[in-house]
């Protein structure tokens, strides 16, 4: 219990730090706790802010890494998938975030990135179908990033 209550706040901790947008002292914290408290859940919150960073070799290490300890855990294959859509690796990134609702069920924020997979691609049809199923979950929550899917792939046209 006491080293469950240790690793919470470290976590804490490290999530106060990424808020303010301190992500590298964030990072620091998380790996100091990394040398003498070996956790997963460390090791994840160190995936999330290595992706944060734009550290994207390092997070795919240790996502790796991760994944050969957990080969079941739905939220590391939507983290497989969000980094493989950030490198642009659309059909990769299908099948890691199909992956992660066949393990978990309905997961919102993969069918989101199902949806900006798609619009990647250029099938709009099957990203509205992503976009559309989220609107059961949060009207507001759609809306918000639908614009900001549509303003990232301007983006990407324009460079």
């Amino acid at each position: 219990m006491l080293q469950w209550l240790k690793k919470e706040k470290i976590i804490s901790k490290s999530d106060k730090k990424a808020k303010r947008g301190l992500f590298d002292e964030a990072l620091l914290i998380i790996e100091d706790a990394l040398k003498t408290q070996p956790s997963t859940d460390l090791k994840k919150q160190k995936l999330w802010l290595l992706k944060e960073i734009k550290q994207y070799d390092h997070a795919q290490t240790l996502l790796d890494e991760l994944l050969l300890e957990l080969p079941n855990d739905e939220i590391l294959f939507v983290f497989k998938g969000e980094l493989q859509l950030l490198r642009r690796e659309f059909a990769s990134a299908i099948e890691s975030l199909k992956t992660a609702i066949d393990l978990g069920g309905e997961n919102i924020w993969a069918e989101y990135l199902l949806g900006r997979c798609y619009v990647g691609l250029g099938d709009f049809d099957r990203a509205a179908e992503y976009f559309t199923s989220i609107i059961k979950y949060d009207k507001n929550f759609f809306k918000g990033r639908l614009l900001a899917a549509a303003e990232f792939q301007l983006m990407q046209l324009k460079s």
